[in-house]
């Protein structure tokens, strides 16, 4: 689904971006002051392909990252991880390392995203 809401979270607009949550709203705005520039959910990667099982159809599953730097990093933007999370990440990293194009950080704070974009300059 594409406009899912996640938990807790209040999309915010932006110059005319709407983020999913306040919190990917304000690394949008660190990413900014850093000069760093990124692509806010650019594409879904397509990690479940749709299939068919006896006469019944399962669709595909698609992860959209939430933000990509430099064609390279997927930074996702967790606050507060669902049940369904932790079996999508595997499937999702599964795929990103077939694909071996993308380095997938997980960012849950803000001090976690200050940390990486120091690793990212240096």
């Amino acid at each position: 689904m594409v406009n899912k809401k996640i938990i807790g979270a209040t999309p915010v607009i932006i110059n005319g971006v709407k983020y999913r949550s306040k919190f990917e709203s304000r690394c949008a705005q660190i990413l900014k002051e850093n000069n760093i520039l990124f692509e806010y959910e650019p594409f879904k990667i397509e990690y479940i392909p749709k299939f068919e099982y006896k006469g019944k159809k399962f669709r595909a599953a698609y992860y959209t990252p939430d933000f990509v730097i430099d064609d390279k990093y997927i930074l996702e933007i967790k606050g507060y991880a669902n049940d369904v999370y932790r079996y999508k990440k595997k499937l999702v990293l599964l795929k990103l390392l077939q694909d071996n194009k993308y380095d997938f950080i997980e960012i849950r704070t803000l001090t976690e995203l200050k940390k990486w974009i120091q690793e990212y300059k240096s």
